[in-house]
């Protein structure tokens, strides 16, 4: 049985192994320089017993390590200026401000004109979007690019001076407004489809809340065939909010309010 004796001196790491080999390689390369055979009388003989026997440039090596790791560091008074974030005097800037329900909530709603026709195709003409506050942070007309052949006005309270001149914004603009504001957002509304098809722009269905289609909000219609069996059908805004809130909206004969249907469907989400 062989017992290992550690040396401390004995090279450890990767680095310090290979120091060891090269150092070792140099002085075998010394002894090994002569092959004739040394007499006390030659010059060579003197010159090597001179030379340090093999391991000592390791163990100078070591002694060297030993220094200079007791030795205290010095590396200067510390650059503040050039390193702000260092100094002790050095403020760091606020952090953003934390986002609150009325950075993250929006309700939408638009209203369209007929194109196409007859009208029978839809193009958005005004678009609405409130934040949770109930504040409305966009209402405006936009431009259709295309005729329109229906303005349907008893509807949507659209006419042709609407569209015309500075008071409507170019379809793009209002894209690029409502995507920016929606982005990474909770978007609320009734029948949101319809909305995102005219806006032709699109929006996660996990970041939706769209009355029409919530559950709680849905008429149940019982089969006529089997009655264990039903299926839900989705309920006018209309007669949500007066059936959740209690109040009137879209009445007969006036045309529809794009600020107070957003704002109803936001209130409706609240109530859940």
């Amino acid at each position: 049985m062989s017992i290992c004796v550690f040396d401390p001196e004995m090279p450890t790491t990767p680095v310090e192994k290979t120091v060891y080999k090269q150092l070792n390689f140099q002085s075998s390369d010394d002894a090994s320089s002569s092959t004739a055979p040394l007499t006390p009388q030659s010059p060579s003989a003197e010159s090597r017993e001179d030379q340090p026997q093999r391991g000592a440039t390791w163990n100078n090596y070591n002694q060297n390590r030993r220094r200079m790791r007791n030795k205290p560091r010095n590396f200067g008074p510390r650059n503040t200026e050039m390193r702000p974030y260092h100094s002790p005097t050095h403020v760091s800037p606020p952090h953003d401000r934390p986002m609150t329900k009325n950075d993250i909530y929006f309700a939408l709603d638009c209203e369209m004109v007929g194109v196409g026709p007859e009208g029978l195709e839809s193009a958005v003409a005004r678009v609405t979007l409130c934040n949770w506050a109930e504040e409305v942070i966009l209402d405006t007309f936009v431009k259709v690019p295309v005729e329109v052949t229906d303005y349907r006005t008893f509807v949507s309270g659209i006419e042709a001076k609407d569209l015309k001149g500075d008071r409507a914004v170019p379809l793009k603009d209002v894209q690029d407004f409502v995507q920016k504001t929606l982005h990474g957002k909770i978007l609320i509304g009734h029948a949101l489809e319809n909305d995102l098809k005219a806006l032709q722009i699109t929006h996660p269905w996990h970041d939706t809340r769209d009355s029409a289609i919530y559950p709680p909000f849905m008429q149940e219609i019982p089969d006529l065939e089997d009655s264990s069996k039903s299926s839900l059908r989705p309920r006018k805004l209309k007669e949500l909010v007066k059936d959740r809130l209690g109040n009137d909206i879209q009445e007969l004969g006036k045309a529809h309010d794009p600020v107070e249907d957003a704002l109803s469907a936001l209130r409706l989400y609240k109530t859940e």
